[in-house]
């Protein structure tokens, strides 16, 4: 598991040397624009609220204007640009962050689940990573006995629907970054409330049709890799219906799934930390250290290449691969959604008084 320290072997020399490498001239960059810009930012540099609902409206109008001109390559080229980067950010917030790394019943009872999915079981053993959440958490015994009943509502759903209720997972495990992004931290205004209402109705615009003539106008359907066909998309996505219908739900998968990744690698980092201001580069790498340690982020380095290697081979080979291979996150974060609900705001105190 993760660790809170760093290994001071050639291991950790190589990647550290690596990374401050490349680190360094990025916050070169970074300052010279950051010294230019500082009439018009100002105000955003020292108000964190304001930044990164800001930063939220800006990664929901893109994800919008790329599912909107190139869902195809947004949903093929996602997950092996960013997968593997988000899949980290889920291991460092959602287990090491909060410190449920430490706690031995829970990193066993939930993670077994989860290694079952990796090797092939479905959502409904995967489930019981959640329910083990809520028998092992800290809290009152009403949310313990509330959560149960309803991941035992939801593994009733899932054996009476099977395929559509793993396309609603599918659907519904993008929806779990913003929620937890939103309950991440004690708010200290209501400019957040901008970036749910953007996301929610970007949201039913594309269901509901509303972006119906810039798709056509922009005939974005015919652009895309060998293989991974509107049809192919609306097949899984769709809910089995035909059509604009089953398109409108694969342009909604396409905006939320770019979304969840940018709120996993920008948003929450941001509402992470105690500073208000923006970390460099640098000090993200060396947070990003400490929280993980040298073999994971050595591990994480390697599956980021290997997928993209892959990808050059056999673009859908790999895409599909690696979603079979990382379906177990979509249930890490209900997990850790469940012991953050049962043991409350404090948990979620605990985590951002600790940041750096």
């Amino acid at each position: 598991m993760p660790v809170e320290r760093t290994n001071q072997g050639w291991d950790a020399g190589l990647l550290d040397t690596a990374m401050l490498v490349l680190c360094r001239p990025l916050d070169r960059v970074r300052r010279r624009c950051l010294q230019a810009l500082m009439p018009l930012i100002d105000a955003l540099l020292g108000h964190r609220e304001n930044r990164v609902a800001l930063t939220g409206c800006v990664i929901i109008l893109a994800s919008l204007v790329m599912s909107l001109m190139l869902p195809l390559w947004q949903l093929a080229l996602g997950p092996i640009l960013f997968g593997t980067l988000h899949i980290l950010a889920d291991f460092r917030y959602c287990v090491v962050r909060p410190g449920f790394h430490r706690r031995w019943p829970v990193v066993l009872c939930c993670g077994a689940p989860l290694v079952a999915m990796m090797c092939g079981q479905g959502l409904d053993i995967g489930l019981l990573a959640v329910a083990f959440a809520f028998a092992l958490a800290n809290g009152p015994l009403w949310k313990r006995i509330t959560g149960l009943g309803m991941v035992s509502a939801a593994g009733m759903l899932v054996a009476e629907y099977g395929f559509f209720a793993d396309v609603f997972f599918a659907h519904f495990h993008n929806v779990v970054a913003v929620l937890l992004w939103w309950v991440w931290r004690v708010r200290l205004g209501k400019v957040h409330w901008a970036v749910l209402g953007m996301y929610l109705g970007v949201w039913l615009g594309l269901l509901g049709g509303a972006f119906d003539g810039l798709y056509f106008a922009l005939a974005s359907s015919g652009w895309g890799p060998e293989g991974q066909s509107m049809a192919y998309y609306a097949g899984f996505l769709g809910f089995g219906q035909t059509g604009m219908e089953a398109v409108r739900w694969v342009l909604a998968f396409a905006m939320a799934q770019s979304v969840h990744y940018w709120f996993w690698l920008r948003m929450v980092p941001e509402d992470d930390r105690k500073q208000y201001t923006p970390r460099s580069f640098t000090a993200s790498w060396k947070a990003l250290r400490q929280d993980m340690g040298t073999v994971f982020l050595w591990l994480t380095l390697l599956a980021a290449l290997g997928t993209a290697a892959w990808a050059v081979v056999d673009l859908l080979a790999a895409r599909e691969g690696y979603l079979r291979i990382v379906r177990f996150h979509g249930i890490l974060e209900l997990a850790a959604a469940a012991l953050l609900w049962v043991e409350g705001r404090e948990r979620l105190l605990d985590i951002t008084a600790t940041a750096r």
